[in-house]
């Protein structure tokens, strides 16, 4: 997140979430505080209380490593890939290719 955030990217004043796969599910961490993790259906992270902070979904920026891509990809959850993930971390050439492919037949634009 961090060259994205400088090539602009990414907002600087985003926070960061990289989806990666344990124990057989994806789990998205804060890219910079690695305890911290996303629920990315209601978009709370805990506290250090253990109650929810409610995050806003337009202030927090989600990527995902090559292996969360292919979990979530074999989900049927390329709707969520296309619409919320914006960096693709940790991915082979074919894997970067094929995700383009992915969303260039939705008819977004990808540079």
């Amino acid at each position: 997140f961090y060259i994205a955030k400088q090539c602009g990217i990414v907002s600087a004043r985003k926070q960061c979430f990289i989806g990666d796969v344990k124990k057989g599910e994806v789990i998205f961490y804060d890219a910079y505080k690695t305890k911290r993790v996303l629920d990315i259906d209601t978009y709370t992270v805990k506290d250090k209380n253990g109650g929810n902070i409610q995050l806003n979904r337009r202030e927090v920026a989600l990527g995902l490593t090559a292996n969360a891509w292919e979990l979530l990809k074999g989900k049927g959850k390329e709707e969520f890939i296309i619409n919320e993930i914006k960096i693709f971390a940790r991915m082979k050439p074919l894997q970067k290719e094929a995700v383009i492919k992915m969303i260039r037949a939705e008819g977004h634009i990808v540079g």
